[in-house]
């Protein structure tokens, strides 16, 4: 059942991605460039992050389809809207937990960057601020994934400031058809 709700959303968002697909704007930014099946480069690597993904664009949203977490299936769906209107979806915590989460997402440079707010595992823990950036290379081959994790109270208030105790994970992706 699971696989035909999927293969009938991906169907559904296909189309429209297909009707939205010419609208490239005047500075290169354009959603469509990130649609695609993505895996990761180097699978050996143990991470709470994707191993695989589906995005698909349509206007000024990505929704990006998880199908592979930690080694396991693993079926996650997250709309994202690059006009900083904000969003709500669940992401999946180290732990395996999934949480809800509010999250805003715009263009920052080249680059679809999320933040959010990553609730504790457990009350004497800090929340954590989480910067997602999804950032495609010149050739649009492949997508590098780079979080950034930082304790409350330390997230840093512009790009030149210090982030002494963040600490950050980096994954490189392949498109794939």
């Amino acid at each position: 059942m699971r696989k035909i709700l999927l293969s009938f959303f991906i169907v559904l968002h296909a189309t429209v991605f297909l009707a939205h697909s010419q609208d490239k704007r005047a500075d290169g930014r354009n959603l469509a460039d990130f649609v695609g099946k993505w895996v990761q480069r180097d699978q050996s690597r143990a991470s709470s992050l994707p191993e695989t993904f589906l995005i698909l664009a349509e206007d000024k949203r990505l929704t990006i389809i998880t199908n592979r977490l930690r080694g396991q299936p693993a079926i996650t769906v997250v709309e994202l809207f690059v006009d900083k209107r904000g969003e709500r979806n669940s992401v999946v915590r180290a732990d395996g937990k999934k949480v809800e989460t509010k999250s805003s997402t715009s263009w920052e440079g080249g680059a679809v960057v999320r933040r959010y707010v990553q609730t504790p595992r457990q009350t004497t823990d800090p929340k954590m601020f989480v910067s997602e950036h999804y950032r495609l290379s010149k050739d649009r081959k492949e997508l590098t994934l780079t979080y950034l994790f930082c304790p409350e109270g330390i997230w840093p208030t512009n790009p030149g400031q210090e982030q002494r105790m963040c600490f950050d994970d980096k994954r490189t992706f392949v498109r794939r058809s």
